[in-house]
């Protein structure tokens, strides 16, 4: 939950409370400068939040302006604090590789977010089926030999430079008739309250009207 809670403070910073720079988590301590988290680990007031209740915020998100999220919240993070423990080159954290733990494996799907790294979106690529095999394995199975066992996806890793996401870089905001942004109106639920939803019927209306 406090990650989760951290990824939204990053990404819609009108929600965030305000960290007493005066009262920040102890400098001293060494987890300070290794966990970006820690940055929201001082004292926090949230005078900024308005009432606090669940209403106001699903009201807010259904309002969101583009300039209201950040997509890409962590440039200073990578290239200032911990560009030395990511030695692989930033094109390839665009890549879909599996990544593998032992018996724990979770495939990389940037494909499904690449305006976080500066990309243009393209439409996002199915899951690949092998996902759904490695859910269910631990170690209860047995004796395994997991390098044979993943052999192949063991192999997709080796050649990761090889599955890069090819697309240009991300300028200005996206076209409404973007193949990306279609697909996202045609299968997403778009809105949390009906004041929302009827709000953006209007605007989509006016849209049409206008063009």
């Amino acid at each position: 939950m406090f990650i989760v809670q951290f990824w939204a403070w990053e990404h819609l910073p009108w929600i965030a409370p305000k960290v007493d720079p005066d009262k920040e988590w102890s400098p001293g301590h060494p987890l300070r400068h290794e966990a970006y988290g820690c940055k929201w680990l001082g004292e926090k007031t949230c005078d900024n939040l308005g009432a606090h209740k669940l209403e106001e915020y699903r009201r807010r998100l259904d309002h969101l302006w583009e300039s209201e999220l950040k997509f890409d919240s962590y440039p200073e993070c990578i290239e200032a604090h911990h560009v030395h423990k990511f030695p692989l080159h930033p094109g390839q954290w665009c890549t879909r590789v599996p990544l593998i733990c032992h018996h724990i494996v979770e495939w990389h799907l940037p494909d499904r977010c690449l305006r976080k790294f500066g990309r243009e979106q393209c439409l996002p690529l199915d899951v690949p089926e092998s996902q759904k095999g490695y859910h269910g394995k631990d170690g209860r199975q047995g004796p395994t030999n997991w390098p044979e066992e993943y052999a192949k996806l063991i192999r997709l890793w080796n050649v990761r430079q090889d599955q890069d996401i090819v697309t240009g870089s991300h300028v200005g905001r996206m076209g409404y008739h973007d193949p990306y942004m279609e697909t996202y109106r045609r299968q997403s639920v778009r809105y949390m309250t009906h004041e929302g939803a009827a709000d953006g019927a209007l605007v989509s209306n006016s849209f049409f009207i206008y063009v």
